[in-house]
């Protein structure tokens, strides 16, 4: 395909929208981290699905705590205790 079509249909905001949708999110985006939460040892498959699960607004807290830029990041949904969190790539250095 000619870099001008290429360029053309990336400037077509629905046909991004899709493209980003259907390849780019969740576990399917090549930048994604799996985290684990020290509390619970649940792991979760992007920090998003975990900072959702926390009821966090932003995901940045988490990440913030997965590169020790912060000690917790959110709360328990059930027990109210504060959460510290870990890169699953990391989870068996820390052991």
């Amino acid at each position: 395909m000619a870099l001008a079509a290429k360029e053309k249909r990336w400037n077509d905001e629905k046909w991004r929208a899709q493209h980003i949708q259907d390849y780019l999110i969740g576990n399917k985006n090549p930048n994604a981290k799996a985290v684990v939460n020290i509390e619970t040892g649940k792991i979760f498959t992007t920090i998003k699905e975990a900072s959702q699960w926390a009821g966090l607004k932003s995901v940045s807290g988490i990440g913030q705590c997965c590169r020790k830029e912060r000690n917790t990041s959110g709360k328990h949904p059930e027990t109210g205790i504060s959460l510290h969190w870990i890169y699953l790539a990391d989870w068996g250095e820390a052991e």
